[in-house]
Order: structure tokens, then sequence, then C-alpha cells
């Protein structure tokens, strides 16, 4: 079994088997499904780094819209 196999399975069963890509690991199974990564250590060192930076950029877009809003204040 490929380490991609491993890793989905794992997460279906975090996900009591909910295929919803709006779970808190869809987005890390796309990225298995389109990685060329050859282990699961290799994944993760990439894929790690890369959820905080998209993480930090979803942040930074939303508190922007809610300042266009007006629903946000930096205090």
């Amino acid at each position: 079994m490929s380490w991609k196999d491993k890793r989905i399975n794992e997460i279906n069963v975090l996900n009591k088997g909910r295929t919803d890509p709006n779970t808190e690991y869809g987005m890390e199974v796309y990225a298995i499904y389109d990685s060329e990564h050859k282990s699961y250590e290799d994944f993760k060192s990439w894929y790690e780094p890369y959820k905080k930076q998209l993480e930090q950029s979803r942040t930074k877009e939303l508190k922007q819209i809610m300042k266009e809003l007006g629903w946000y204040e930096q205090v």
C-alpha cells in the first residue's frame, strides 16, 4: 500500500467516514492526490508550511473584507 493510500485511510478514520471536502482534512486529501512526493515525510515537510501560509493568507483576506464591510476594527 502506498503512503498516499495509508494517509487517506487514516484521514477517513479521523473524519469518521465523511468525505466532504470541507472537513478539517479535505485540503490535505486534495494535496495528497496532487502530490508527486515519494514519501509521507517528504509530503508533510512541504505541506505543513504550505498549509500555514494558506491559512494566514485566508485570514488576512477575511480581515480585509470585514474591514471593508465595517465588521472589523483592529484594536
